[in-house]
């Protein structure tokens, strides 16, 4: 761990917490990309490796001359389709637990650490948070858990068809971030956490949902655009040219350029991503319990640890868990998500209904 100057912590706007963010995130390049590669590297190796299990079951049973119409279509399938798909579910579900426990923890501490004058490397970073991973585990799994109760409010007629795609849109995207740096930076157990994580996104909820949706839009520019474009060159040369000759393994070629597409670019990006979500924690905190003066009154204190008390301490949770306004508000974002496809969907007919107009 070094000394550096520390930051200031002061309301921001969306548009200056993403330039703090950015600042942050290239004075730590190496630093926080090694704290997401750590987690994310060996799991979507583990996914590679499943994705061709899957495809070789796949093929198998494609390939196989027994019909399916005598057995049936699971009976037509390898063994190893069905392994490869139930190792990629949990794959998927442990990487989400550890990217956004481990590594979500570990890069909130490098975080707070630019606010409290310190520079700590990724072994430290790691080191400070080793006694609270049993904590973010758990919490980020039971959030998981708890996507599946959503889930099952989701299929209820009319009321959890309207509010629940619209929960668990904004559950993911904005309450599951901000597990991290609540057992972090306050020290809570696990189920308080994702209470407090829940209690602060709905404060400023309409801001929230908008800072995460650029966060969402900024994420399509920059993984899912150039992924998409290097997979198609990619295909377009290789898998081209091993189609012609072996058509299963150019499915395995354009799989693994897929995966390993998908994970340069999510490496680069992911740390940003999290960064952003740490500052906008601590800019709500600033702005609904003034942590920025409470961390200057600790700051003119003689004692060293007053700062990191400061960031720690936070009023308790109350309340009701959810009120029937916010599931009004939820059922918005669904309506508004469905009109935001039916929008797209009209322009892709318009486009269509020209191009076969168009002499």
């Amino acid at each position: 761990m070094t000394t550096v100057a520390p930051l200031e912590l002061q309301p921001r706007s969306m548009g200056q917490i993403l330039d703090q963010a950015i600042r942050i995130y290239r004075r730590n390049f190496l630093r926080f990309v090694g704290l997401v590669a750590i987690v994310q590297v060996p799991l979507a190796l583990l996914q590679m490796g499943l994705s061709y299990l899957t495809l070789s079951g796949l093929l198998t049973g494609m390939l196989s001359p027994t019909s399916s119409t005598e057995y049936g279509l699971p009976y037509t399938l390898g063994p190893g389709y069905f392994l490869g798909l139930l190792g990629s579910v949990i794959t998927g579900a442990c990487t989400q637990i550890l990217l956004y426990g481990v590594a979500g923890g570990a890069l909130s501490r490098c975080v707070v650490g630019q606010y409290l004058g310190e520079s700590l490397t990724l072994t430290g970073a790691l080191r400070r948070i080793s006694r609270l991973v049993p904590r973010l585990i758990g919490a980020v799994a039971f959030a998981l858990v708890l996507s599946l109760a959503v889930g099952i409010w989701s299929i209820i007629p009319c009321v959890g068809w309207l509010s629940g795609p619209g929960l668990l849109a904004f559950f993911f995207m904005a309450v599951v971030p901000l597990i991290a740096p609540a057992v972090v930076i306050e020290g809570r157990p696990a189920l308080p956490a994702l209470r407090r994580a829940w209690d602060l996104v709905r404060r400023r909820f309409w801001w929230v949902l908008g800072f995460v949706l650029i966060l969402y839009l900024f994420n399509l520019l920059v993984v899912g655009g150039p992924g998409a474009i290097v997979t198609a060159i990619l295909q377009a040369g290789a898998g081209g040219a091993l189609a012609s000759r072996d058509p299963n393994l150019a499915i395995v070629v354009q799989t693994v350029v897929q995966t390993l597409a998908a994970l340069i670019l999510s490496l680069i990006y992911l740390p940003l991503q999290l960064t952003c979500m740490v500052l906008m924690y601590l800019d709500l905190r600033v702005r609904t319990e003034g942590l920025d003066l409470a961390l200057q009154t600790a700051r003119a204190q003689p004692d060293g640890a007053a700062p990191e008390q400061a960031l720690a301490y936070a009023p308790p949770s109350g309340g009701a868990l959810i009120t029937w306004q916010e599931i009004g508000y939820f059922a918005l974002v669904t309506l508004g998500f469905i009109a935001l496809l039916g929008f797209l969907y009209a322009i892709l007919v318009a486009l269509m209904l020209i191009a076969f107009a168009a002499p």
